[in-house]
């Protein structure tokens, strides 16, 4: 499904940044999962000169990664737009954006009389306004300190999104090599199987882990690299076991594939279930 997404802009001073971090908590108080992007438009950087990170940047990494048990991090070191990332996002119910004045979501607009600027030019209309001072325009206006009241705004908002957005359609992908003795080796199931042996470093404890017997899990693994004809995980060590290069990149190619086709999915329900509307 497309997340909706809300874009809060205005000109500098008007206290943008600040506004979100009122609304946000707002949101969250509603149950709803949030995701924030900041539009900027200067250079930036996120990381600190020195640490791991940083280094393996500055030698030419295309994407940095930093994970732990409770954060990761994404680190695009090369143009990326905020459509991509929206495709990326997974398990959140909005969106809430820090400008993207000439983008197609819906706005909301922030005025401060003491900054002297104007409201925002933007594409499209506003859906609604806060504001120190009355404005004459027809849409919904808001105090600029009223974060509850524009959360709420925001869900009822949310509430009006077409019945598709309470309707769910999913799609299985499944990988194998052409042919009529080949057959279909690439799954879901062998997919975590493999994520589980990558992050343990064993597939007993990837076993263990899925509740899986282990003589199972070789069985699975066997059979898909006999049907597809590539070693997909080798020995390492005493009771270790590693994924191989090519194991690593058809997990990615498969994680790659079933992100756009369940984006398909959300898209053609979408659009089908609008032209019933």
């Amino acid at each position: 499904m497309s997340i909706p997404v809300y874009s809060i802009v205005g000109y500098s001073g008007t206290g943008k940044t600040t506004f979100l971090e009122r609304l946000i908590p707002e949101l969250k108080k509603m149950g709803l999962r949030v995701a924030a992007i900041k539009h900027d438009a200067h250079e930036f950087d996120v990381d600190h000169e020195g640490k791991d990170t940083w280094r393996m940047t500055k030698a030419g990494a295309d994407i940095t990664c930093i994970t732990s048990a409770t954060h990761a991090a994404i680190m695009e070191n090369r143009p990326t737009s905020i459509e991509s990332i929206l495709m990326g996002l997974r398990d959140v119910d909005v969106v809430i954006a820090e400008g993207y004045k000439q983008k197609n979501y819906k706005k909301i607009g922030l005025y401060r009389a003491a900054s002297r600027r104007p409201l925002a030019e933007i594409q499209g209309e506003f859906l609604a306004v806060c504001t120190d001072t009355p404005l004459d325009l027809d849409v919904p206006q808001f105090k600029l300190d009223d974060y509850t009241a524009v959360a709420e705004f925001i869900r009822d908002d949310m509430g009006k999104l077409p019945v598709r957005h309470e309707l769910y359609g999913s799609v299985q992908v499944k990988l194998g090599r052409k042919g009529p003795e080949a057959g279909l080796a690439f799954g879901k199931g062998l997919v975590d199987l493999l994520e589980g042996i990558d992050r343990s470093g064993s597939i007993n404890h990837a076993t263990k882990e899925m509740g899986m017997a282990y003589s199972k899990a070789w069985k699975i693994i066997n059979n898909a690299e006999a049907k597809s004809g590539l070693t997909l995980v080798e020995r390492e060590g005493p009771g270790g076991s590693r994924l191989t290069r090519e194991g690593q990149d058809l997990v990615h190619l498969y994680r790659e594939l079933s992100s756009h086709a369940q984006q398909a999915v959300d898209d053609l329900l979408a659009g089908g279930l609008e032209e019933l509307e």
